[in-house]
């Protein structure tokens, strides 16, 4: 246990330095969700899953035309790791930021003030995208439901 400060410092340092840890928990979460999407939603859409390098993923959710949507639509969730954060972009909409930080014990995601899981993140990341058809009459679908995102 720390002792002073600078020893607490010390310790959120090291942790933070595992970034790229959480990272990779956050990477395998969304990959996981969208495996499940697949395996238990089919007659909904197709979730493709595609690493663009080891700090970036992009995300293709293909919904299939019903009666209330006459054509096929695609939805796109950019998510890319910068280091000390992971942004999420749905379609052509600003990114949403959730920071990692650490405290003396661990790094860990945060959603505002809030801590979340990596399972968290990809629930917020993914749920407009694989669960709401984009419009095709609107050049881009609306922002993302309120307290979606937060």
């Amino acid at each position: 246990m720390a002792e002073n400060w600078v020893e607490r410092r010390f310790l959120r340092e090291q942790n933070l330095n595992k970034a790229e840890d959480v990272w990779q928990a956050a990477s395998t979460a969304i990959d996981d969700a969208c495996k499940s999407f697949n395996t238990f939603y089919p007659a909904i859409g197709k979730a493709v899953f595609s690493p663009q390098n080891s700090h970036s993923i992009l995300v293709e959710v293909t919904h299939e035309a019903t009666k209330n949507v006459p054509m096929d639509t695609k939805r796109r969730v950019r998510i890319v790791f910068d280091g000390r954060r992971i942004a999420v972009a749905l379609d052509e909409h600003s990114a949403r930021n959730y920071q990692i930080e650490a405290d003396q014990e661990r790094c860990f995601l945060k959603s505002g003030a809030r801590e979340i899981t990596p399972d968290e993140l990809s629930h917020l990341a993914l749920e407009d995208a694989l669960f709401t058809p984009r419009n095709p009459n609107l050049p881009s679908s609306p922002p993302p439901r309120t307290g979606q995102w937060s």
